[in-house]
C-alpha cells in the first residue's frame, strides 16, 4: 500500500518491470524517488546496493539539518589552534553539553593532560 504514494513514474516503472518492489519499497518518502529509480535502473543496482545508495541521501539530509553554532565552531577553532588536537563541543538547548578532545596516540593525550594539570 505504501509504495502507491510514489509518483507515477516511478509505479509505472515498476509495472514495466524496471525496478522491482523491493526497489519501490526503498524509495518511499524519499523527495528525490524519481531520480533514484531512474539511478538504479541506469546503475542495475540490487536491492541492497539501492538501500545503501538511499542511505547517503538519509545521511546527507540529516546532516544539513545541524548547522553547528559559528559561535561554538569558532571556540574549537581556537582551542585547536592553541593545543592542535581536534576538538569538538556540543552544546544542547539548556547549554549543557560536552567538549571531547580527541587524540590520536598517547604523546596527544598526555599533552591534554598536562594542560590540564598546569592550568588547573
Amino acid at each position: 500500500m505504501r509504495i502507491l504514494s510514489l509518483p507515477i513514474e516511478v509505479l509505472k516503472l515498476v509495472e514495466n518491470e524496471k525496478i522491482s518492489a523491493g526497489h519501490a519499497k526503498i524509495l518511499v518518502g524519499l523527495d528525490n524517488a524519481n531520480f533514484v529509480a531512474n539511478k538504479i535502473i541506469d546503475k542495475k543496482l540490487s536491492v541492497r546496493q539501492t538501500e545503501n545508495f538511499v542511505k547517503i541521501f538519509k545521511n546527507t539530509k540529516n546532516s544539513l539539518k545541524k548547522i553547528k553554532d559559528p559561535n561554538l565552531r569558532e571556540l574549537e577553532l581556537k582551542i585547536i589552534e592553541k593545543i592542535g588536537i581536534n576538538v569538538i563541543i556540543k552544546n544542547s538547548r539548556k547549554n549543557k553539553g560536552k567538549i571531547i578532545f580527541e587524540y590520536k596516540d598517547v604523546d596527544q593525550l598526555n599533552k591534554i593532560i598536562e594542560i590540564i594539570e598546569k592550568n588547573y
